[in-house]
């Protein structure tokens, strides 16, 4: 079931990346992007992190699955505040690589 669960979810977020919702692909924003997003673009970045972080780290139990995009999410902003121009992807890559070699999650 979660395993369906997590299919949908990746279906589902990857038709909301390709919404015409940007100019851009995510993939392809600024951090100037991410921090100055709101309602429906947050939660497209916010599904962006998430998607991320279990692809990076593996679907195995869904509180600290969130609670780590959580960690990440809040990283990425306080990153992304002092530095608008960088890739709001990288920043994410980078975050998510760090939390995968320091991370509680690999022992589930």
């Amino acid at each position: 079931m979660r395993l369906l669960i997590s299919m949908l979810l990746g279906v589902s977020l990857s038709a909301a990346i390709m919404a015409p919702a940007f100019s851009e692909p995510l993939a392809l924003a600024s951090c100037a992007k991410f921090t100055s997003a709101r309602d429906e673009k947050a939660s497209l970045f916010a599904g962006y992190i998430y998607g991320f972080v279990a692809a990076r780290m593996g679907y195995k139990d869904e509180k600290r699955l969130t609670a780590a995009a959580v960690k990440v999410r809040a990283d990425a902003l306080k990153i992304c505040q002092k530095t608008s121009d960088a890739s709001f992807a990288k920043i994410i890559d980078a975050l998510t690589a760090d939390l995968a070699k320091r991370s509680w999650l690999q022992k589930l």
